[in-house]
């Protein structure tokens, strides 16, 4: 391994971080920290030399790479050639909705914001519905579908306020907003099909 190749490790796990963030996916991080060990430990126990360059080195530098344009994504020119690298913003602004709606869940599954008069219910979870309706993707249908899962937020948030919740019509207004999102979603996942099929 040579200086190439470590530094093709600390890219790697740069991509991975990055990917993690930016896609809300663990597994990349979860292959690049293993990579890292496997390498490192290789090293430790005299089965990999530091010098001269090796296909070890080159491995790791089109892993990283990779990972960058899987990261950062490509043009679809490229992302269609390689069939890596493929962008959406519909895709991105779907994922920044469920973080929020992943939060606003764990934040009202708590059995003291589940009574009324639950302070930290009613400020995070307002902070959280804040955040949906500021969402902007450039796709209006998508941009109205975070606008209306924080006015469901709020609904939800002075129905437990007020020690009224009437589950069956949240449940249903919910499933609505899903069945919408998911029509949506067939879009951008259609997108894609034709994108890596070269269509």
């Amino acid at each position: 391994m040579s200086p190439v190749g470590l530094g093709a490790i600390v890219l790697l796990l740069a991509a991975a971080v990055l990917h993690w963030y930016r896609r809300g996916s663990r597994y990349y991080l979860v292959g690049a920290v293993a990579v890292v060990a496997i390498t490192v430990a290789a090293v430790a126990v005299g089965r990999l030399a530091i010098g001269a360059p090796s296909l070890v080195d080159v491995a790791l530098i089109v892993s990283a790479l990779l990972m960058l344009a899987e990261a950062i994504g490509l043009p679809p020119a490229w992302s269609r050639r390689l069939g890596v690298g493929w962008r959406s913003r519909e895709f991105e602004f779907d994922r920044r909705l469920q973080r929020l709606a992943d939060e606003f869940n764990r934040l009202i599954e708590r059995p003291e914001n589940r009574r009324a008069g639950g302070a930290e219910l009613s400020r995070e979870g307002r902070a959280i519905a804040a955040r949906m309706a500021r969402l902007e993707s450039g796709n209006a249908a998508w941009s109205q579908l975070a606008r209306d899962y924080a006015a469901y937020v709020e609904v939800c948030i002075t129905a437990v306020e007020e020690g009224s919740m009437a589950r069956d019509a949240l449940v249903a207004r919910a499933a609505s907003l899903q069945e919408r999102r998911d029509a949506l979603r067939c879009g951008y996942t259609a997108e894609a099909d034709r994108l890596l099929e070269g269509r």
